[in-house]
């Protein structure tokens, strides 16, 4: 499961008026641009597109309407505009890091993780303390085979925002991948203390426990996790592991059953199917 922030932030930059093309020509931009960002803030996206669009008519060149057009258009999910888009903003200014991370978002949900990467450390280098750039530079890493320096974005995120229990989260996963199953624990924990309501943190903890063979500390977290997320296939599946080990194997045919109604997949269902016919077997 996918447990990464992707931070999308509307780029507003401050409004310029324009020389070189004609003063009434710089003033039509500003005007249209400043009808885009009422239109957006009262949630008319169409019409916000649609002025922006064309304060880019008046002035090609104007990067808060490219910036703006690059937010809205992922909004609707016209991720082409939206490239093209931010693309062009960047471009135009180079130095603004909301920019380059958006743009980064947006290539790391093309699978575009080079490209990505690029952008993401360009944000970083412009905005080295922002928090929420470094935890998502340092996810983009460890997703891409890299903990030991996820590690250290992830670690810099909790230093600049201690109270951000999502960067804590994705230290824990950097630090489990590296094996460090203690700094794990600790890192899941103080994101269960800071937001004990999100299932995912709880089930990340079971897996350290798990791996760990703490069975009964396992089975503990991942309850909490199916209490906050019924629906949470992987920590049924975990949890029916779990007692099997420990040779409950009505809970654990119980569990593995539960898995089996909230899996789609043929040839996983086909797999748990077996494990739950052997238990019902077994002496």
């Amino acid at each position: 499961m996918n447990t990464t922030r992707i931070c999308f932030a509307a780029v507003t930059l401050a409004l310029a008026f324009y020389v070189g093309a004609g003063e009434a020509q710089a003033d039509r931009a500003s005007a249209y641009y400043n009808e885009g960002l009422a239109q957006a803030e009262q949630g008319r996206i169409d019409r916000a597109i649609e002025a922006f669009e064309r304060a880019i008519e008046e002035r090609e060149d104007h990067e808060g309407a490219w910036a703006q057009l690059g937010h809205l258009y992922m909004d609707r999910r016209d991720v082409d505009k939206a490239i093209e888009a931010y693309e062009r903003a960047a471009e135009l200014d180079d130095q603004n890091p909301q920019i380059w991370a958006n743009l980064g978002m947006i290539y790391y949900r093309q699978e575009r993780p080079r490209d990505a990467l690029r952008s993401l450390v360009r944000a970083c280098r412009l905005d080295p303390r922002s928090a929420t750039l470094q935890s998502n530079l340092g996810a983009l890493r460890r997703r891409h085979g890299n903990p030991a320096q996820a590690i250290r974005h992830l670690e810099l995120a909790t230093r600049l925002a201690p109270d951000e229990s999502t960067h804590h989260n994705n230290l824990g996963r950097a630090y489990r991948e590296k094996g460090r199953m203690d700094d794990a624990k600790a890192s899941f924990e103080r994101a269960i203390d800071l937001d004990p309501n999100v299932a995912q943190y709880h089930f990340n903890l079971g897996v350290v426990y798990r791996r760990q063979e703490y069975v009964d500390e396992a089975l503990e977290a991942y309850q909490e996790a199916v209490g906050l997320d019924p629906s949470f296939a992987d920590a049924w599946y975990d949890i029916g592991h779990m007692h099997r080990l420990n040779h409950e194997n009505d809970k654990a045919i119980e569990a593995f059953q539960l898995y089996i109604d909230l899996t789609d997949d043929p040839a996983v269902v086909e797999r748990v199917e077996e494990d739950i016919e052997a238990l019902e077997a077994a002496p």
